[in-house]
């Protein structure tokens, strides 16, 4: 997939159900984000399998790289700069979108 490490900010859908990795409090648990999913993602790095930030129904998770080439659909790109009512404060500072569920 050409300029895949130029992913930060885009919008995906997810073709299957995908598990992903949650650290809330500190402890890591696998989180199961359902088909037809809307993500964002956050940071990288985006190549070979390691893992990426991403933003989904108010939470930041990390899913690997792999699993969003293979099961992602790109949606759009989303603006992370600009703070509406629809967004929120993400734990690193950054202004982050509310991701949807379809």
């Amino acid at each position: 997939m050409s300029g895949f490490h130029q992913l930060r900010d885009f919008r995906y859908r997810l073709t299957v159900d995908t598990a992903v990795i949650s650290t809330l409090n500190g402890k890591p648990r696998v989180v199961t984000i359902p088909a037809k999913s809307t993500i964002t993602i956050l940071d990288g790095p985006f190549n070979g399998a390691r893992l990426v930030e991403i933003f989904w129904e108010g939470k930041t998770l990390m899913m690997f790289t792999a699993d969003l080439k293979a099961h992602g659909e790109l949606v759009d790109r989303k603006k992370m700069g600009s703070r509406t009512r629809a967004s929120r404060e993400c734990p690193h500072g950054r202004p982050c979108p509310t991701a949807t569920q379809h």
